[in-house]
């Protein structure tokens, strides 16, 4: 599925210095000005002029797949490190190779646990998985719009990992026990396994919670996102996107 209509506005102040400063992969600093030119909204945000939207992150995916790749790791991740500190630089030295993992997902349909097997063992030319998680992943299969078997692909981030745990939200037993059990008792990092064993049941939850409630199924997910414990909205919403 394409991003809702309604969410292409949903976007993340940009710190474009420390991307500036940590991003220096030829590929990326060739796209990046592009990113800075679709993003600059002044006054939209107090903590950057540049905000990066849904929307504009589905547009760059329509130019190349390179360009998608980089505008999703700049909204996903805005200040310009995973959390932790750990750079980009393998994810965009493999962005050909993740492009065809995306095309063909896109294309053949398959289980959303075959996807995430497909995504996890990405290695780079010495054979080193590359530290792109489902977290991460999640992101570039929804902006994509990748569909799997059990529904069209979402973000499935740990925030919204821990407010489907934490009963943060009502969430009606009939339709997210089986992501529950799966995902196991609230913690702050759900480990890989448990994380992509329980992606495919959390796609069709998503999809029956929001057509009960006369909503889509990524606005259920940006729902969790903002509502996890202990979360403070941290995103803003541009009307003339």
């Amino acid at each position: 599925m394409a991003v809702s209509a309604h969410l292409r506005g949903h976007g993340t102040p940009i710190n474009v210095e420390n991307w500036r400063r940590y991003a220096t992969s030829p590929a990326f600093q060739a796209t990046f000005p592009m990113i800075l030119e679709v993003a600059y909204r002044p006054g939209c945000n107090p903590r950057s002029d540049h905000v990066l939207t849904r929307g504009d992150v589905e547009a760059f995916f329509r130019r190349s797949h390179a360009a998608g790749i980089h505008a999703t790791m700049v909204w996903g991740y805005p200040r310009g490190r995973f959390p932790g500190g750990r750079g980009f630089a393998r994810i965009f030295d493999r962005a050909e190779a993740i492009g065809i993992l995306l095309e063909t997902a896109r294309a053949e349909r398959l289980p959303a646990d075959r996807i995430c097997e497909m995504f996890s063992s990405l290695a780079d030319a010495e054979g080193q998985p590359i530290g792109m998680g489902p977290s991460t992943f999640t992101k570039l299969l929804y902006f994509a719009g990748v569909t799997a078997e059990e529904g069209s692909c979402l973000i499935y981030d740990q925030r919204v990992m821990r407010a489907i745990t934490g009963g943060s939200v009502p969430l009606p037993d009939d339709i997210w026990t089986e992501t529950r059990r799966l995902l196991g008792p609230p913690v702050r990092h759900v480990p890989q396994g448990r994380h992509c064993a329980s992606y495919g049941p959390f796609l069709k939850a998503a999809e029956d919670h929001g057509s009960r409630h006369g909503k889509t199924a990524d606005d259920v997910e940006l729902w969790l996102f903002e509502n996890a414990p202990g979360a403070r909205p941290s995103y803003t919403i541009i009307d003339d996107v």
